[in-house]
């Protein structure tokens, strides 16, 4: 479940998905940085997700996690945090962090592994026409 082109999965991470192509190209960008793991989930040989690891200062950081559509419902998130906290205790970080939506299924599958909320954030927007 390692480096691979992030696109595919990437186009299911809105909360509305298909994804803007501007956030997947803001996706593309975070998940190629150096230093940046990215884990492939498959269920019968298909691309059923994917999400991303980096590490700072003893920090394990869980990003860009998505399940495509057709395939929630069947733990790949789950197994796709499982994946990336092993890779966080074998590195020898100290802590891991991640985000989701406040009251989303992401919410309870990461509370269910251990984290703690820690605050809430309003997210803004702003257009130019």
């Amino acid at each position: 479940m390692r480096i691979f082109g992030a696109r595919r999965w990437l186009m299911d991470f809105a909360d509305q998905p298909p994804a803007r192509s501007e956030s997947v190209e803001e996706m593309t960008l975070f998940v190629s940085s150096p230093g940046v793991e990215c884990y492939l989930a498959r269920v019968d040989g298909k691309v059923a997700g994917g999400g991303a690891l980096s590490f700072w200062n003893g920090m394990a950081r869980l990003f860009c996690a998505s399940t495509l559509r057709q395939f929630r419902g069947r733990g790949v998130q789950t197994g796709l945090l499982q994946t990336r906290l092993v890779r966080a205790a074998e590195s020898g970080s100290d802590m891991a962090t991640c985000l989701a939506g406040p009251g989303s299924t992401s919410q309870r599958n990461i509370v269910r592994h251990g984290f703690q909320t820690l605050d809430t954030r309003a997210k803004f927007e702003r257009h130019w026409r």
